[in-house]
């Protein structure tokens, strides 16, 4: 007699959810778009914002001579946004509305299919042009490529230079266009002379490997508010000029913004004892990503996760705090349970162990030439500085410490002073090997 309750019951609470699941955002005004826009685009600054009539995005741009368009839309319950570039846009189509029109943009090499935006006829008309701008400068690029020979579609994902030195050389780097706040990959071939090339990004030097005769690899480091392009300084050996730059267009970074809701006590300012401590403890962090450039390498495999769960919160994420934009999420979210195991993502010396405020329970591996992890809100510490830990070993377990609303781990990637993705540490060294004439560690 029970059971009918019930299911009705279940009924109800099943449509409640599916009703509340569907919801997307709504862009409530132009000063939210560019909230968003100075989040997740710091450096790039809008001089035009046009808001969509049904609150469903809007489209921004810069004052001239930038012609990028950004693109602001709903995803699901969160805003995000994507900056558009010359050839980043692949096809537009437009879909009259009652007074309106729906545009919906097919974005190239973005990693994702496509957004729409709908904007009142005499908004669209100023829109439509620079939009097909865009459209355009992608079709001229793919017809230029047909009709001097394609590259191989091996070679179609990397990017690259001559370097004029007195005695020219060859770079080239992979991805063609690094985002924002990832690691890629540079490589230098005929490079004069047996020493390794002398180079930096972004105030970090770059560490070449030998990958043979006359091949060089290193990795480098896009910082997270780098503007359009890079530039990649390169000493030249036994000359003048003595230096020369190639420049790195970056892909167009697309990270969400995310809004939390918290507890007074989360969203307090600090007072100023805390705020010291909060500086000493990021000066101890900063202090070993910098040294560990002065760490020889100690890995010769690929890095891996730290855990195997699902991961809860993406690297680059805009924060707001209870409606003001605070900060960026600058690490990698894995779930877990108090107590699961927390794995070294590859061979290193410990450096940190200790409790921080913010991180609370933490550990830092130097894994050499630059490269540094980080693993914070930990239970238990299972290491001690001056530890060498293998690929996979258990450092520590999952917990709640610190500045957390609930146990999971937070894991950091940094090359030098430049905090990066450390879904990018995975991917740029997914096909690292020993080089000749390195010795494998013990």
């Amino acid at each position: 007699m029970f059971v009918w309750p019930v299911v009705a019951l279940a009924v109800i609470l099943l449509t409640v959810w599916l009703v509340a699941g569907v919801r997307t955002a709504t862009l409530r005004s132009a000063e939210e778009a560019r909230a968003i826009l100075a989040v997740e685009h710091p450096g790039w600054h809008p001089a035009e914002v046009a808001c969509a009539a049904d609150g469903g995005g809007a489209l921004a741009a810069a004052a001239p001579p930038d012609d990028a368009v950004a693109v602001v839309f709903a995803h699901g319950d969160t805003l995000t946004s994507r900056l558009l570039h010359r050839g980043d846009l692949a096809r537009m189509d437009e879909v009259p509305a009652p007074g309106a029109v729906r545009a919906r943009l097919y974005l190239h090499d973005l990693g994702c299919p496509h957004v729409e935006v709908q904007l009142a006829e005499e908004h669209w008309r100023a829109w439509r042009p620079r939009l097909q701008r865009l459209v355009g400068a992608a079709l001229a690029a793919l017809t230029l490529t047909a009709a001097t020979g394609a590259l191989p579609a091996q070679e179609a994902a990397r990017g690259g230079a001559t370097v004029t030195c007195p005695s020219p050389f060859q770079a080239s780097w992979t991805p063609q266009r690094p985002p924002p706040g990832s690691l890629f990959s540079v490589e230098v071939v005929t490079y004069p002379g047996e020493a390794p090339p002398g180079a930096e990004v972004a105030g970090e030097p770059l560490h070449f490997s030998r990958t043979a005769p006359g091949r060089w690899r290193a990795l480098a480091a896009a910082p997270i508010d780098s503007a359009n392009s890079l530039g990649v300084r390169f000493a030249c050996p036994g000359g003048a000029p003595d230096s020369a730059t190639a420049r790195v267009a970056l892909a167009s970074a697309h990270y969400p913004l995310e809004r939390l809701r918290v507890a007074p006590r989360f969203s307090a300012p600090p007072d100023s004892a805390l705020q010291a401590r909060m500086r000493r403890e990021a000066a101890r962090a900063a202090e070993v990503s910098r040294a560990s450039h002065a760490t020889p390498r100690l890995w010769t495999t690929s890095f891996r996760p730290p855990r195997t769960s699902r991961i809860t919160s993406s690297f680059g994420r805009g924060r707001e705090f209870n409606g003001t934009v605070t900060s960026r999420h600058m690490g990698t979210d894995y779930a877990g349970a108090v107590g699961a195991p927390v794995r070294a993502a590859n061979r290193g010396v410990v450096r940190i162990v200790d409790r921080f405020y913010l991180g609370g329970n933490v550990v830092y591996l130097d894994h050499g030439e630059g490269l540094v992890t980080a693993y914070l809100h930990l239970s238990k510490q299972r290491v001690a500085v001056g530890d060498t830990v293998v690929r996979g070993a258990i450092i520590g377990l999952v917990g709640a410490t610190g500045r957390v609303t609930g146990p999971h781990l937070h894991w950091i990637a940094r090359y030098g002073g430049v905090t990066v993705d450390p879904l990018s540490l995975l991917r740029a060294t997914a096909s690292a090997r020993e080089a000749p004439g390195r010795s494998s560690p013990n």
